[in-house]
């Protein structure tokens, strides 16, 4: 987000321009009486792919009902192989394989997948279930 504050006489032609140099990228112009703000906001559509950050889309569309889901504590058994997302890895999305050595979530369900630590000691989200599901 990118926030512009000035005297909106010296500033709103900027302001004007910026939003017509960015036509569909959800800029726009915001004036007051003393003051111009350019927002940049990020839309699904204008920069392509689903909000919220780490460029969108469904990381778990590829798991196929009825089999093991990586969101749901119960279908991740100690001792199983999977592939986590590590948080200093979460903006690149590469996945790290281990074992489970224990859980970390404490709730049956997450939506972002059930933290878990890895024997070597690593700590993240469970993105698939490569072997030994439960």
């Amino acid at each position: 987000v990118v926030c512009l504050m000035m005297p909106a006489m010296a500033t709103s032609a900027r302001a004007a321009a910026a939003a017509r140099h960015y036509p569909g990228r959800g800029i726009t112009a915001h004036t007051t009486s003393w003051r111009v703000a350019v927002v940049a906001r990020r839309t699904p559509s204008a920069f392509g792919g689903g909000g919220g950050g780490g460029g969108g889309g469904d990381r778990f569309a590829d798991v196929e009902p009825g089999g093991p889901d990586p969101r749901t504590r119960a279908d991740i058994a100690v001792g199983a192989e999977v592939d986590i997302i590590l948080k200093a890895d979460q903006s690149s999305g590469r996945a790290t394989r281990g074992v489970v050595r224990e859980h970390l979530t404490n709730s049956s369900y997450h939506p972002q997948g059930i933290k878990v630590r890895l024997v070597d000691g690593s700590i993240g989200r469970v993105e698939r279930i490569i072997a030994g599901g439960g």
